[in-house]
């Protein structure tokens, strides 16, 4: 929780021989987040993450995270120093089923 409702995903890693979609378990670990935040009541996530990750970048945009220009983050975002690409999913728009 970061204020007004909303949260920040700080770092969120998969080992390495346990990613992609075979096993699911970035997706179901984010799954748990949503389920969490959701139950937190909570109307907005945020994250920084950096151009280098890649499939990062697709994973998040394929679960509905939209980028968000850094000026428009919110002021207590909790920025890291490294990140430069940031990401924002509205609560409500996410599908029911997760």
């Amino acid at each position: 929780y970061i204020g007004d409702h909303a949260g920040a995903i700080r770092k969120m890693f998969v080992r390495k021989d346990l990613r992609g979609k075979k096993t699911g378990i970035a997706q179901k670990l984010l799954e748990t987040l949503l389920n969490y935040a959701e139950e937190k009541d909570l109307i907005d996530l945020y994250l920084g993450t950096v151009p280098v990750l890649k499939a990062a970048l697709r994973f998040y945009e394929r679960n509905e995270f939209k980028l968000i220009a850094v000026e428009n983050l919110p002021s207590y975002f909790p920025r890291m120093k490294a990140d430069s690409v940031f990401y924002h999913l509205k609560m409500q728009s996410f599908p029911s089923e997760v």
